[in-house]
């Protein structure tokens, strides 16, 4: 797996920790199980996911490590 994959899935895996579990990361977010579960296998995320999940975790995965293509910095994300 390449070096970036490995960080994306890496932190959508602490995005579930933080939240809870993979059902509970999709409550929060409002966006079903299977949402959460694509985008850890596809890696591809929209910009919309990725604020639901800033917002689900209070900051502690910022939306600019999953779309570093749209914020580069945590501090960049609009909240």
């Amino acid at each position: 797996m390449r070096p970036l994959a490995r960080q994306f899935r890496a932190a959508i895996d602490e995005a579930c920790e933080v939240a809870g579990g993979q059902a509970a990361l999709a409550r929060a977010c409002e966006v079903s199980p299977a949402a959460i579960h694509k985008v850890r296998r596809t890696l591809l995320i929209s910009e919309s996911l990725a604020m639901r999940i800033h917002r689900a975790t209070g900051g502690k995965v910022p939306a600019s490590r999953l779309r570093p293509d749209v914020w580069a910095r945590a501090e960049h994300v609009p909240i």
